[in-house]
């Protein structure tokens, strides 16, 4: 599971799917087509030894980390947003400002 979602991450970030796969392989140590295989269930790979599962314990924990980091700084961002759009809605004419303040933002 942790392998089908790191590389689902890599297409999200704008990888093709092979691309993807190349990438999530090299994290963990393994072969391209090892990694297909694997996913895909195929009898011809056996189940990962203590190692590669440390390994893909580690790609999978660095992915939640970056994911946390992207949300801080993209909820920073908003915060910082919504401060500078608060200072421009005080600066509007009173008339607008209540206007607006009936108002839904989406």
């Amino acid at each position: 599971m942790a392998l089908a979602l790191l590389v689902e991450s890599e297409r999200r970030r704008g990888c093709k799917l092979m691309v993807a796969e190349e990438h999530v392989a090299s994290l963990i140590g393994m072969s391209p087509s090892w990694l297909r295989k694997y996913l895909r269930n195929s009898r011809e790979v056996s189940d990962p030894r203590i190692p590669l599962l440390l390994r893909i314990r580690t790609a999978y924990d660095d992915l939640c980390e970056r994911i946390e980091r992207e949300n801080d700084a993209r909820e920073a961002r908003h915060r910082t947003l919504k401060v500078q759009l608060d200072a421009i809605a005080q600066s509007i004419d009173p008339k607008a400002r209540s206007y607006l303040a009936g108002k839904k933002l989406k």
